[in-house]
Parts: C-alpha cells; structure tokens; sequence
C-alpha cells in the first residue's frame, strides 16, 4: 500500500465535495471489475498534504479556501487567484537557494558524490554483484548524498540526484518548478497523469520526471483564475 498526492482541478462549484468525487471516480479501484486498472483504493481531501498550499497573508480569512487542518497559513486548496502561484513558486525558490547554499557549504569538505545513474549501471552490468537494493544504499549513503538528505529532505532518486549535480540557482529553479504539481494530477478535462519518478523511480531519468512537471505547470498557468485546486491524498 502506498499513499501519494494528487493535483485535482475542478470548474468553480458551490458543491466541492461531489465535485471531487466526480472527479476522481473515474480512476477507481474498486475491485469490480479485474479489466480495469485503477489509481486508487482511497481518497482524502487535503490527508497529510493538507499544507500543500501557503495563500498571501491577505488572502487567508477567505471561505473559499479549503482547510483540512488547524494550521492558519496552509491550505489544501481553493481558488486559484487565491492561492496566488507566483508567490508559491517564488517562496519555493526562496526556500531552495537558501538550503541548498547551505548545504554546499557543510558538504565542501566532502568527496563529490557519483550520480544515481552511474550506481545502476553497474548494477544492470553485474546484477548478482550488485543488488539493486544496495545500488541504492550505496548511493544514497555516500557523505555529499547523505548531508543533502537530511538538508533538503528530498522526495525520491530524481531529486537526490539533483541536489547534488546541480549548482544552487538551477536547483532552485528547479525546486520553484515543482512547488505546485503532486505527485499525480487529474486536469480540468477528467486526464489524469502521474510522475514516472514516483512509478519508476529507478530508472526514471530527470528528463521524464521534469516533462510531467512542466506538463503540470502548464496546465495551471492555463486555466482560468476561478478553477479550484484541490491536493488530497492517494491511497493503493
């Protein structure tokens, strides 16, 4: 079982909760019917990503603004001239330069961490050698690797892989890219789409994961002001 986010757009609405529903029933996984491949057992709005937006100051008090916990400054969802994108992108970069500046600084000392590619490589060339299950602690336990994680607490393979290749502006820029996109998305015309990183995460490369980002973002910076983002939490 697994748990993961999921975007949701949705047209302006006076009805959220059967409007979600709507939404997401299509990608059920119910158990019915064994030809149809699902995405999902079980739904929440907001669950343990109910933070995943940080609207303006003031734009907080807004009733529109869909609130899944007790914290006054992050929201599952809304509108989207509310929860006001530039802001979130820029906050991100913020965030991003300052702790990843930070973490080339604790880590200068430390060997130049290989590449998460260069690990599966030897692991494709001699399996038996090289597990892929210690591929991946080699990896990741390497000293530059290992004080990226716990500085910038990356979420899979692709953006460990980042902190470490990247230099601070482009990871920053990177991360600003991918404050607002879930790990799925289901568009304002019912297409629901899913990052490969999350899926392969082993042999995902940058490249796929950052076209799903950019897919992503597009679709948000396309749709109209008053569509509803709403960001609930997957469970298969």
């Amino acid at each position: 079982m697994s748990h993961f986010s999921a975007l949701v757009l949705l047209p302006p609405t006076d009805a959220l909760a059967d409007t979600l529903t709507s939404a997401l029933e299509p990608f059920a996984d119910d158990g019915a019917d064994p030809d149809r491949i699902g995405q999902w057992e079980h739904w929440i709005p907001g669950g343990r990503y109910a933070g995943h937006f940080h609207p303006p100051a003031a734009n907080l008090d807004d009733p529109r603004l869909l609130r899944t916990q007790p914290a006054r400054d992050a929201v599952a969802g809304g509108p989207l001239h509310l929860l006001d994108l530039l802001q979130a992108r820029a906050q991100a970069r913020r965030w991003a330069a300052n702790r990843h500046a930070g973490f080339l600084a604790r880590s200068q000392h430390l060997p130049t961490g290989a590449p998460w590619r260069s690990f599966l490589t030897r692991h494709r060339a001699a399996p038996e050698a090289l597990p892929l299950h210690r591929a991946e602690q080699q990896f990741t336990q390497q000293p530059q690797a290992a004080q990226a994680r716990k500085a910038l607490h990356p979420r899979l393979l692709v953006d460990l892989d980042a902190a470490l290749a990247l230099d601070t502006d482009a990871f920053a820029e990177r991360h600003a890219r991918r404050a607002l996109p879930a790990t799925a998305m289901v568009d304002l015309n019912g297409n629901w789409s899913i990052d490969p990183a999350f899926t392969d995460r082993v042999n995902c490369t940058e490249e796929e994961s950052s076209a799903y980002i950019e897919e992503c973002n597009d679709r948000l910076d396309a749709a109209p002001t008053d569509t509803i983002a709403v960001c609930v939490e997957i469970t298969r």
